[in-house]
């Protein structure tokens, strides 16, 4: 896939425009600290459900004192996968949100 299919793939499925495009493979984009970045989760799994991706995989978990709360989920349609996750801290400023999209060729 060009850049120009990946540009055009990371705006159907509302990814930040501070999105990351690696050449022919991949996009990516990453938020650390704060809350903001469960809306764009939210909007990114809309948007790929809309397009029809579906679920391929779903975890979660935490740590015993729970410090620490996380998972991830996995949409697919065709060679695509959405790869989305996040982890929440004790602290806001220990959040972090990630969406990854992979195309095999």
């Amino acid at each position: 896939m060009d850049t120009k299919e990946l540009t055009k793939l990371a705006r159907s499925l509302k990814l930040p425009s501070s999105s990351t495009i690696f050449l022919g493979d991949r996009i990516k984009w990453t938020k650390h600290g704060g809350h903001a970045g469960k809306s764009t989760l939210e909007k990114v799994e809309e948007a790929a459900r809309a397009a029809g991706f579906i679920d391929e995989a779903k975890v979660a978990g935490a740590s015993p004192d729970g410090s620490y709360v996380g998972g991830e989920k996995v949409l697919v349609k065709e060679n695509v996968s959405v790869r989305m996750g996040y982890s929440y801290g004790v602290t806001a400023s220990g959040n972090s949100f990630w969406v990854s999209v992979d195309v095999k060729e």
